[in-house]
């Protein structure tokens, strides 16, 4: 009875009381937003760089798909993307210089983060390339590839976000940062 009773302490010091799931609960989740006071200015700063990621590649989210064969139409969605690879390499720059998250083993979530946002960017980088390269061809396939290359732009920020929002660390933080929230 001693070694429960000792063992029921522990638990309630560490905030997992009976009645209080380990794996969080509101209690749980007040403590970390609480104790992630200096991880909020880091979200703040970050998740707005991918809201401003977002922005870009919202700014242009219809394209009529036949029209790509045109020149002029694959031109502009050609600078659309490059816009949004410029906004993601700004997000990369915030996060650079925000360093790494106060978390414990924030400096492997800085890199993974980073990682994350060079490969998104890479796949922007990659369509507008495939997309100039379409242009000069007359191919029944090429709308539809087109399309397809036009999501990296499109679905950036969502996929940005994702990442940051997946890391156990940044979790509830993320959910109650308002920077975040409209991700």
């Amino acid at each position: 009875m001693a070694t429960a009773c000792t063992l029921t302490g522990v638990l309630a010091l560490a905030g997992c009381g009976p009645g209080e799931p380990v794996d969080g609960g509101p209690a749980v989740r007040e403590a970390a937003r609480s104790a992630g006071g200096d991880l909020d200015p880091w979200l703040a700063k970050v998740c707005g760089a991918v809201g401003s990621v977002r922005t870009v590649a919202d700014e242009r989210n219809q394209l009529d798909w036949q029209d790509v064969s045109d020149r002029g139409k694959a031109a502009e969605l050609v600078t659309h993307l490059r816009r949004v690879d410029a906004e993601i390499g700004t997000a990369l720059t915030v996060l650079d210089s925000v360093g790494a998250p106060p978390v414990e083993r924030g400096d492997t979530v800085l890199t993974e983060l980073r990682e994350s946002f060079t490969e998104r960017r890479d796949a922007v980088t990659d369509a507008a390339e495939f997309i100039e390269g379409s242009a000069s061809r007359i191919d029944p396939l090429a709308p539809a590839q087109v399309a397809s290359a036009a999501q990296a732009a499109y679905t950036a920020a969502p996929r940005l976000a994702r990442q940051i929002e997946r890391r156990r660390e940044l979790r509830d933080a993320y959910a109650a940062n308002p920077a975040c929230r409209d991700l």
